[in-house]
């Protein structure tokens, strides 16, 4: 928190191709309603219609998380012009927002299993659904009875992180933030058109490769 505000800076080359304009940076407001964005040396605020409680951006960049169940697209943001804007809330039976991803019209959330620990299993759905796309060991499922959800729960901090991860393309989810395709992992890197996990089976130098770009560039 600086100057009374909660704030984040983005990834560099997600917002501006040019390499001599800075990244903007996300804050929040002491009171929390209002977004400041700041880039090279220029403020512009954004008045939102409830109050907010973090500035996180998405993994992809393309969104800042705003509460435990709410986010606003960063394109909506930009765009302001004085009138109050509404963030848009996940489903409230869907958990703790975890990550989003507009484009692909996917998010994350978490749904506490048990505080001792604190542990969670998570649900990966389209925008405005509950329904979870997969049902792989740590996703979260009505049919699944409460011991097995709580032997399937992962740690999990919604504060402090590392926070669930949407790849760029949509299509893979590290839903405890730790992008590992080790196959020791747990919960790992869940593919969702697959519907599995993804395990590469080589040495650990060349998989923590092969893992860290399923997330890293973006395929259209």
């Amino acid at each position: 928190m600086t100057n009374g505000m909660l704030s984040q800076t983005p990834r560099t080359g997600r917002e501006s191709s040019s390499p001599t304009r800075e990244s903007p940076t996300y804050a929040i407001t002491a009171d929390g309603k209002t977004v400041v964005i700041t880039r090279d040396g220029v403020e512009k605020r954004c008045r939102l219609s409830e109050a907010a409680t973090m500035a996180r951006l998405s993994f992809d960049g393309g969104a800042l998380i705003v509460s435990e169940s709410s986010y606003l697209g960063v394109e909506t943001l930009h765009a302001c012009q004085g009138k109050k804007i509404d963030p848009v809330h996940i489903p409230e039976a869907a958990g703790v927002l975890g990550d989003v991803n507009i484009e692909r019209n996917l998010y994350v959330a978490m749904t506490l299993v048990s505080t001792q620990p604190w542990s969670y299993v998570a649900t990966v759905a389209r925008l405005g659904s509950t329904a979870n796309l997969v049902d792989l060991p740590g996703a979260y499922s009505y049919a699944k009875p409460e011991e097995v959800l709580a032997e399937e729960s992962f740690a999990y901090s919604a504060i402090q992180g590392p926070f669930a991860k949407i790849s760029p393309d949509g299509r893979y989810v590290a839903p405890d933030g730790d992008i590992s395709c080790d196959a020791d992992a747990y919960v790992g890197v869940w593919d969702i058109t697959n519907k599995e996990r993804v395990i590469v089976d080589q040495t650990q130098t060349t998989a923590e490769h092969e893992c860290d770009a399923l997330f890293g560039k973006k395929s259209d």
